[in-house]
């Protein structure tokens, strides 16, 4: 009864570790031949072959890193970084690889890092190789390289930020003068319309002033006035009054 159950429990492991096993020859098979397409410059049909051997083994360190190789040989780098830090995480951790081989994929990582411009992380990347390989001078120059280009990217960052804050200073002071002078205006229609108001009320409650000229048409004129009334009045005093007739005797 014992060996019949071992016997199954066999089997059934031999059945899960085919598959497994079948899968890594076919992503092994697949990394050889994209290597002959890469060593004969032909890196679309290396990219093709690799991309399938990370399809069928996706936590292959060598198909991941040589994926990244063939981007990176196209210009591809925004890509070609993926599968190299794909590549890293795959390597971080294990001992069965040599270091030379993740000082390798940290160097690569580092250009695909330089050549999106993320310097900083091209540095780190560059420095973990050195560790792993101090004598590496290509890795050695590439640092130096990229940490002008660093120094430039924060002298640059640091121009645009001094730009940034002259322009809203001046902004900032444009929009202070020009309230300014809003508040000015305003104040002087206030006082305008003040004053105008306070002589409105002064032509109101005050009467009008006469010139002599003026004062004197208008007496001579009251004269005239009353002198009419008077004969009129004396004209009408005649007619009233009784009609005596003298006789001549």
């Amino acid at each position: 009864m014992s060996k019949k159950i071992n016997f199954v429990v066999v089997l059934l492991l031999s059945m899960l570790i085919l598959p497994v096993s079948s899968y890594a020859q076919q992503a092994r098979s697949l990394i050889r031949r994209g290597n002959s397409f890469y060593d004969d410059n032909k890196y679309k049909e290396a990219e093709i072959n690799y991309r399938k051997s990370v399809k069928a083994d996706s936590n292959s360190i060598r198909a991941n890193y040589n994926l990244g190789n063939a981007l990176y040989k196209q210009d591809n780098y925004k890509e070609a970084l993926q599968y190299y830090q794909s590549s890293a995480k795959n390597l971080a951790g294990k001992k069965i690889f040599k270091t030379s081989t993740m000082a390798m994929n940290l160097h690569n990582l580092g250009n695909a890092l330089l050549k999106t411009n993320q310097y900083q992380d091209a540095v780190n990347a560059y420095k973990g190789a050195l560790r792993l390989n101090p004598n590496d001078q290509d890795t050695r120059y590439n640092l130096a390289y990229t940490l002008e280009k660093l120094k430039q990217q924060q002298q640059q960052n640091k121009n645009n930020k001094q730009g940034n804050d002259k322009d809203k200073n001046k902004k900032d002071q444009n929009n202070k003068n020009q309230n300014q002078k809003n508040d000015q205006n305003k104040n002087q229609d206030q006082n305008k319309n003040q004053q105008n108001n306070q002589n409105k009320q002064q032509n109101q409650q005050q009467p009008n002033k006469l010139s002599k000229e003026d004062a004197q048409r208008m007496l001579d004129a009251l004269k005239n006035d009353e002198k009419k009334t008077l004969d009129k009045l004396q004209r009408q005093k005649a007619k009233a009054a009784p009609v005596y007739i003298e006789k001549d005797w």
